[in-house]
């Protein structure tokens, strides 16, 4: 049964300003070590960031209670299967999580759905 539905998008020039002041400060803040993608160059390394980011708000957004409770940027990981599918995890939470991240060379969208086990 669904409990949740969330879906967020990223301004990914806004992403890249943010990258831009605070550089690692920002991504330890937000990422978990795992999380940070391996691109070389700067473009692909934000596109994968700003879909992550707005993974994790599309997350928060279908827990129905944001990011309160014990649950933080850090807690929720997304990370990619074998086969490239970007798998969410959240500490303490057993709810089946499903994600599907998307971007343009503007914007990244996600769109969450959480199943009671």
């Amino acid at each position: 049964m669904i409990k949740g539905v969330g879906v967020d998008n990223v301004d990914i020039s806004r992403l890249n300003k943010i990258y831009d002041k605070w550089g690692e400060k920002f991504t330890n803040k937000i990422f978990n070590t795992e999380e940070l993608p391996l691109y070389k160059d700067k473009k692909s390394f934000l596109n994968s960031l700003s879909g992550k980011f707005a993974a994790k708000e599309a997350i928060a957004k279908a827990l129905g209670n944001g990011f309160r409770d014990g649950l933080t940027f850090k807690s929720i990981k997304i990370i990619k299967s074998a086969s490239g599918k970007p798998v969410a995890i959240i500490e303490n939470n057993n709810n089946e999580i499903m994600i599907s991240i998307t971007h343009t060379d503007k914007i990244a969208t996600a769109i969450a759905i959480i199943n009671n086990n």
